[in-house]
């Protein structure tokens, strides 16, 4: 069954928001779980306007869609902690959609209410990967481990990370090389 829009949040005492907010990131994982990630968006950017969380805009309205509910909030939200949990949750469901940039912009926005999540980080890592941007990929991957020196994933994570920067500099000298030779700059490094 489908949850039906809660009230306003400024109508709802903060006890009864923070439940509202936890019966939507439950409906949210619920959805994760069902591999239905559209949704499971949905349900966590209901449960971040519920906390007075404003959950991070996409990059662009579709032609004649609706502004989000949580488009004018502002000021702190109810729970720091629940919001970036949310956060985090949505940032999982952007990353498993394919939706890098939003995914980096979701772990950006847990990240700016709970500097140390590790998960929020690792996520962040995997979206810049996708992107191929694996300079911001090693950076978050090693603060991570500065954080948590035996996390597992995040090294097995930078060690890809790490392959997969030298096979794209030997990619690029492959391909460019002949640049430096012919004077236009490029240099591959090599001296």
């Amino acid at each position: 069954a489908d949850l039906v829009p809660a009230p306003q949040p400024r109508d709802l005492p903060p006890a009864l928001r923070e439940a509202e907010a936890a019966r939507w990131r439950e409906a949210g994982n619920a959805k994760f779980r069902a591999g239905d990630y559209p949704r499971a968006v949905r349900r966590y950017r209901e449960a971040l306007f519920m906390l007075n969380a404003a959950a991070p805009a996409p990059p662009r309205l579709p032609p004649g869609a609706a502004p989000r509910r949580d488009a004018a909030l502002k000021g702190p939200p109810l729970s720091a902690p629940s919001a970036a949990a949310v956060l985090v949750n949505l940032a999982a469901a952007h990353l498993k959609a394919g939706a890098n940039g939003e995914c980096i912009e979701a772990c950006g926005a847990a990240l700016g209410l709970n500097p140390g999540n590790v998960k929020a980080l690792y996520r962040r890592a995997c979206a810049h990967a996708a992107m191929l941007d694996w300079d911001a990929a090693e950076r978050d991957l090693s603060a991570l481990l500065e954080m948590d020196p035996s996390n597992d994933a995040a090294q097995a994570r930078l060690r890809q990370v790490h392959r997969r920067q030298a096979e794209h500099a030997r990619e690029l000298r492959r391909k460019y090389g002949g640049l430096e030779r012919a004077g236009l700059g490029w240099s591959s490094g090599r001296s």
